[in-house]
Order: C-alpha cells, then structure tokens, then sequence
C-alpha cells in the first residue's frame, strides 16, 4: 500500500488511529486535540511537513540523526549495509563487522 497519494488529513488520520506515539497524551491525540504534523522532507537541520512548514529540527538529532539529513556518504553506507545485512541484534555476545568497526571508531574518536 502506497501512501504518497493520500492527502494530509488522510495521513492524520490514519496516525491518529494506527500509530502510537511515545510522550504523547493519546486520547486527545486519539480525538484530533493535539497538533499532529506529518513530516515529508529534510536537509541539513530542518525537517519540513506536508503543509510545507520548515522547522528546525532541534529533536531528531536525539536519537539518530545527529549528522543532520541528506548526507549521501551516510545513505550509501546505509543503503550497501541494507543490502548485505540489513539487520542483526548484538545481543548474547553476537555482533557484525560495522558494529564492531563503528563502535572502535567512536570510542577513538
């Protein structure tokens, strides 16, 4: 199912009903009380939605996009990663190459 054709309100919609949003009061999310802005795009350090409002994006860097958006050397590296091991838990002493090699290279850092 393809959602690029829907509409903002569409979108909201289904968000409202489907998605569970951490930090977030969901009855009145639930209800249409609460602000409920749908991302489509960013660069660099602003996020923008699907009503076209551009924000800075003070939050994301928070959990995993401290580097900003639109760094193609990143997504390469995502993208090669995707298609050779797209994922693995480092749980129970299991581990990979580019976890390995990351972590060496962040505790270097």
């Amino acid at each position: 199912m393809s959602l690029t054709n829907l509409g903002t309100k569409q979108i909201q919609e289904k968000d409202r009903s489907f998605v569970f949003h951490p930090s977030t009061h969901l009855a009145k999310h639930s209800r249409g009380e609460t602000p409920n802005r749908i991302m489509a795009g960013a660069e660099g350090v602003y996020i923008w939605d699907t009503e076209g409002r551009k924000s800075l994006d003070g939050f994301g860097g928070l959990y995993c996009v401290n580097m900003g958006y639109g760094c193609t050397e990143i997504a390469d590296a995502i993208a090669k990663q995707a298609h050779d091991l797209p994922f693995a838990h480092v749980y129970a002493s299991q581990s990979t190459e580019p976890v390995a090699r990351l972590a060496e290279a962040i505790v270097e850092y």
